[in-house]
């Protein structure tokens, strides 16, 4: 499927995360079926603080048939900070919603109205941090690499994405908060979404 995006042009860069222990494997599965593409598998050592500038330029200006990552270094490619406060935000408007609704439901001083407020309220801190935050390693950021497909292995252990509702106490909604993995694999496959308008069908 890679290589047909990259035969009809639908893709100029594509990604694919899998799990840790398949790097060698997949790229190994890869030139096997593809003998002459032009495969980046980056290895552990390559996403070390000191070797990721040169990776993350290596991928921004090469032209890979694919880039291969394993899943733990998948999120060592940072996205921009303003893409991470506009998701933020976003959850901030949700909670706020929830909140409205559990006043109108529970009463102004439930314990459900404060224990929402409080998760409300940890987010704008979040936000206030990351937008004061500099980019230490001066790294390229996740839109700046120029991937426009991406292809995940054992998509499910990205799973549990925060959400927020008004509902308490039910079964299966005890963990809104989420996880960090799924939040940045939400991230970067929107930030890819926007960037190709959300289809493949186009040539470039």
């Amino acid at each position: 499927a890679i290589m047909e995006l990259r035969r009809m042009g639908l893709a100029r860069k594509p990604m694919l995360a899998v799990p840790n222990h398949l790097v060698g494997q997949w790229a190994a599965d890869f030139v096997r079926l593809y003998p002459g593409a032009n495969i980046l598998a980056a290895t552990k050592k390559d996403f070390e603080a000191g070797n990721r500038k040169r990776l993350f330029a290596r991928i921004a200006t090469g032209d890979w048939d694919a880039v291969i990552v394993a899943h733990s270094s998948f999120g060592k490619v940072e996205v921009e900070p303003k893409e991470q406060a506009a998701f933020i935000e976003e959850q901030i408007a949700d909670l706020d919603a929830s909140i409205e609704i559990m006043r109108q439901t529970d009463g102004e001083k439930s314990r459900n109205v404060k224990d929402v407020q409080k998760r409300r309220d940890a987010l704008r801190e979040k936000i206030k941090k990351l937008l004061d935050s500099d980019n230490k390693d001066n790294n390229l950021y996740w839109g700046e690499l120029g991937i426009d497909a991406l292809a995940v292995d054992e998509l499910h252990e990205f799973k549990n994405l925060a959400f927020s509702t008004s509902m308490n106490r039910v079964a299966g909604l005890g963990n809104q908060q989420g996880s960090q993995k799924a939040s940045d694999m939400y991230l970067k496959v929107r930030q890819v979404l926007n960037a190709t308008g959300g289809r493949k069908d186009r040539k470039s």
